[in-house]
């Protein structure tokens, strides 16, 4: 036999004629949200409830549907409780780096500098892009994707960034969203509680980073968090060798000589 209550986690109040299936079994909650299965044989089941029961944007706070293991002369009490869903809003969003300093980076003042000086973004200066992830649109104004700086700078954004996964984890559930073409994405009737974010690097534009490659949340019953992501350009330390060797590191430590550069793997 399986047996149970179904009730409001914030108000305490009973949660009445909910549809509740045990696989091919079904069972509804009465006045005072109580329901039975007089008859289950043992086996393992899976318990899960009718969604559209229970109002919009509310959700069990135990996931469902739920394995149920029964056996052979046992009573099994299973109490389900109902709250507001959470939502985790937000958009992924590249930065580019804009010089805030009136200095002019010539070679000769450059040289004056040599430790206090880096390229910041992938290092090809290419402002055109594609749309998809990679730049702007063609009919876009162009914004370079790396200049030499002395670290007098400060980030704009640029764009939002496409195809990024992203991923929501708890111990028992898991879910993932992909980005849109802007860089958006959206999860919602989450179970409040404790979620940890996971954001996956393979669509970075190269020499671009997460600021936050994994963070954590709180979500509370019917909250709705906006999150905004960025991705910020690498700065990776030039040194002068003579006038016609330049060194770039990277932040991997792989050097560049001659003017050439190396993509770290």
């Amino acid at each position: 036999m399986v047996q149970g209550h179904v009730f409001d986690s914030e108000t305490m109040e009973p949660v009445k004629d909910l549809i509740i299936w045990i696989n091919g079994s079904t069972a509804i909650t009465n006045q005072d949200g109580y329901y039975i299965f007089p008859a289950i044989t043992p086996n393992t089941y899976y318990l899960r409830i009718d969604k559209s029961k229970i109002g919009l944007n509310r959700v069990t706070v135990q996931k469902t549907p739920m394995e149920v293991v029964v056996e052979g002369g046992q009573k099994l009490n299973i109490d389900l409780s109902i709250t507001r869903g959470a939502a985790l809003h937000g958009q992924i969003m590249v930065y580019a780096v804009v010089n805030d300093s009136s200095d002019h980076f010539s070679e000769d003042k450059m040289k004056e500098y040599l430790d206090e000086y880096y390229v910041a973004g992938n290092g090809n200066g290419n402002g055109n892009g594609n749309g998809n992830g990679n730049g702007h649109h063609e009919d876009e104004e162009e914004m370079p994707r790396s200049f030499v700086t002395n670290g007098k700078t400060r980030l704009v954004e640029d764009y939002g960034l496409a195809e990024v996964l992203i991923e929501l984890q708890r111990p028992d559930e898991t879910q993932r969203r992909i980005t849109d073409k802007n860089g958006f994405f959206s999860f919602e009737d989450l179970r409040p509680g404790a979620w940890h974010v996971k954001l996956y690097e393979y669509n970075l534009p190269e020499y671009y980073q997460f600021d936050q490659k994994e963070f954590d949340i709180i979500l509370k019953p019917g909250e709705g968090i906006e999150q905004l992501i960025k991705v910020i350009p690498e700065r990776r330390q030039i040194q002068f060798i003579d006038e016609s060797e330049t060194v770039i590191k990277s932040n991997n430590n792989q050097d560049s000589e001659n003017g050439e550069n190396k993509s770290p793997d």
